[in-house]
């Protein structure tokens, strides 16, 4: 039988499942093999982390930017319905969601004790990320 991979508690992890084996306590599972989101890692300390900055929060012109159409956090519907409505990306939906997002990030980057690998898909995101972090980043 093909290894699977199975749903772990409230949909946090994706771990192989290969049948015949016995499943290991969530203290021994590697940590290597945990997915979550914020949420999922709120008060827990990972060795290494590694981030997905996709294309919700956005650097442009000297600020952050919410990209409204690449939110997807379920939490965050209503606000992200309301800022799809607003004329300006100034408007209070807007900046609510701006700072929401700001705080997820700076969760998933202090959870790391050891390391962080951080994937950002947008260049100027990037390039000013980059910028910011100077010389304390080994590689980006």
């Amino acid at each position: 039988m093909e290894p699977r991979l199975e749903s772990g508690r409230q949909g946090q992890q994706l771990l192989p499942v290969h049948p015949g084996r016995p499943r290991l306590p969530d203290r021994q599972r590697p940590a290597r093999r945990e997915v979550g989101c914020t949420y999922a890692i709120r008060g827990f300390d990972f060795d290494y982390l590694g981030v997905l900055w996709l294309r919700d929060l956005l650097w442009r012109d000297g600020r952050w930017v919410v990209n409204v159409e690449h939110i997807h956090e379920s939490g965050l519907s209503r606000a992200t319905s309301r800022a799809g409505n607003e004329s300006s990306s100034d408007g209070p939906a807007h900046q609510f969601l701006t700072q929401k997002l700001q705080e997820a990030y700076r969760i998933l980057f202090t959870r790391a004790i050891k390391g962080v690998a951080v994937y950002v898909a947008d260049s100027e995101t990037r390039e000013h990320l980059m910028e910011a972090l100077g010389d304390s980043r080994e590689a980006f």
